[in-house]
């Protein structure tokens, strides 16, 4: 009974979310609206009470937060153009809203698997999406999860390795964070203290950015600022480290460049932001960008895939307003409407059953658990 109870409540929420915000360094940050779909995906917080709103302040000032990479960015343009970067403040401009998602259409609020992506649907769309490079994503009732969904269920406080996972956790089942080391490894010092690459890997080290194997850390906090790609890492003067070439930005004028797969933010003299693209090409010689030059020219506001990039495009602008790459694929259900995973489109069987329809199933498998 006891487990039957604890999936109805789960079912339950499904229709009643906590009223709060999600918010972080993470594009998936702004599409969720409970707190257990908004702790799931690295970088985002949640915080009760009302969200708001996103509406515009009429002025033209505002800031762009979300890490390292967002830091320089005076336009809100320029700010959304990076995936983990959010504007807020001054004129809201309009990145878009998700389009409803075939993949979706039939699924309650939650999320799923679409192969090896994780994904979750809200209203029939997709509002985020995470890649399991471990080959293991998996679904427990209305969660999704690379790895083990109740992974935190019998861990104290502190990060642990879940495979090449590193899973802070809290006083829930499911983890405050999850980092993806892919092929750099999780390790633990001691039980609680989990990091990509070396654990321990700061000790003795001065203030600076180092590369732990494939790792690119900054000392003495241990913090990891990526796992690099295609690209090894590589230390430069001063103790700097990057994934691409050491000191990329020591001669370039301020602007964006394409360093290998690599968009890097040069700025006097310094590296302020990297971003990873698959493919990056020059716009011009101090701009560059992650996929196809004026991909969004002529197309409709909406979802589209440029190579293994889910990218956004709005009418107003030749660039992308957001892009985020694919790691398990980009695809494309219909025009303006794409999102990354498989082409599973979702449906149950042949058949399109409506939202109602699957409130009526759900409501006949609460009552079975009750008897």
């Amino acid at each position: 009974m006891k487990g039957n109870s604890k999936q109805l409540l789960l079912l339950l929420a499904c229709f009643h979310p906590a009223a709060g915000n999600c918010s972080g360094s993470s594009i998936h940050c702004s599409g969720e609206s409970t707190k257990s779909d908004c702790e799931f995906w690295t970088g985002c917080t949640w915080s009760s009470g009302s969200s708001g709103g996103s509406g515009s302040s009429g002025g033209s000032s505002g800031s762009c937060t979300g890490g390292m990479i967002c830091q320089g960015e005076v336009t809100q343009k320029d700010c959304e153009f990076w995936s983990s970067c959010t504007w807020s403040g001054g004129t809201s401009g309009g990145s878009g809203s998700p389009a409803p998602s075939p993949f979706c259409s039939v699924k309650l609020d939650g999320g799923y698997c679409n192969g090896n992506t994780a994904l979750t649907c809200q209203d029939g769309k997709i509002t985020a999406s995470q890649y399991c490079s471990g080959g293991d994503c998996t679904e427990f009732v209305t969660e999704v999860s690379c790895g083990d969904p109740s992974f935190c269920g019998a861990k104290l406080a502190g990060s642990f390795c879940d495979g090449q996972y590193v899973k802070e956790c809290g006083s829930g089942d499911q983890p405050i964070r999850v980092e993806d080391c892919r092929d750099a490894g999780c390790s633990e010092r001691v039980v609680g203290d989990a990091s990509c690459g070396t654990a321990g890997f700061c000790t003795g080290k001065m203030d600076g950015t180092y590369c732990d194997g494939q790792v690119v850390k900054t000392c003495p906090s241990n913090q990891v600022q990526s796992v690099c790609r295609d690209q090894s890492c590589q230390e430069g003067l001063s103790r700097t480290a990057s994934c691409g070439t050491a000191n990329f930005c020591r001669t370039k004028l301020n602007g964006k460049y394409c360093d290998g797969a690599y968009l890097k933010t040069c700025a006097d003299g310094s590296q302020t932001s990297i971003i990873y693209c698959g493919v990056c090409n020059s716009r011009s010689v101090t701009n560059a960008g992650c996929g196809t030059r004026n991909f969004c020219m002529a197309k409709l506001s909406g979802d589209y895939c440029d190579g293994d990039l889910f990218t956004r495009c709005v009418t107003s602008s030749d660039e992308p307003v957001s892009v985020q790459f694919c790691d398990g694929g980009c695809v494309e259900w219909r025009q303006g409407v794409a999102g990354c995973g498989n082409a599973d489109d979702g449906f149950i069987g042949a058949a399109a059953l409506s939202r109602a329809s699957l409130a009526v199933a759900l409501f006949m498998a609460m009552m079975a658990m009750l008897l």
